[in-house]
């Protein structure tokens, strides 16, 4: 009986790690539309914008500001929830960015930036002719259905979903819903957050 259980169980091991290599290996086979919504996620080192970059290794991220000399600027490192079956995940669960890419959305987790970073867990922006700056504490990252233009990120604020935007923007998911079912277009649900869109 503990043979069979045990082959069972090397059977079902074999078969995931058949099914994530096979998932996790795809990213380059991804519609340009899936990239989109996948970049910067995936492992290795991307330019995000002139300004800024992200380093992806071992399921963590690391987000710099970038100078014109060639330098750069450590200004927040986060580890993501767990990408189920892949080793990428959404975008718009770990930032967002500018249209001009002069603007950040990024979480930083301080317990992994201790020695690095002198700044709290949270959400920050980070503007270039403004700085950094933290916009909350009480965050959460979770993943979300609604498709997100590419400055807006999801964040979960002590329960409650946020979307926010690099310009300032803060939607509120139960809001949104509200408005949705009393315009009784609720099969929206996962749409576009603004459906007049293209994002």
């Amino acid at each position: 009986m503990r043979s069979s259980r045990k082959a069972v169980l090397f059977a079902v091991l074999v078969a995931t790690a058949g099914l994530v290599a096979c998932v996790s290996s795809r990213y380059s086979q991804l519609s340009d539309s899936e990239k989109a919504r996948y970049f910067g996620t995936q492992p290795g080192y991307h330019i995000l914008s002139p300004n800024f970059s992200v380093k992806v290794s071992g399921r963590r991220m690391w987000f710099y500001r970038l100078y014109g000399s060639g330098g750069q600027e450590l200004i927040g490192v986060f580890y993501p929830p767990r990408f189920d079956f892949s080793n990428y995940g959404d975008r718009q669960s770990v930032y967002g960015i500018s249209e001009d890419g002069k603007r950040l959305l990024y979480f930083n987790g301080q317990e992994l930036a201790s020695g690095k970073l002198n700044k709290v867990t949270g959400l920050y922006i980070n503007d270039v002719s403004k700085g950094d700056k933290l916009i909350t504490q009480d965050i959460s990252s979770i993943t979300t259905c609604v498709k997100l233009p590419k400055n807006f990120m999801v964040s979960g604020v002590k329960g409650t979903t946020f979307y926010y935007s690099t310009e300032g923007k803060k939607i509120s998911a139960s809001d949104r819903l509200k408005r949705l079912f009393a315009q009784g277009r609720g099969k929206e649900v996962c749409g576009p957050l603004f459906p007049n869109s293209d994002s």
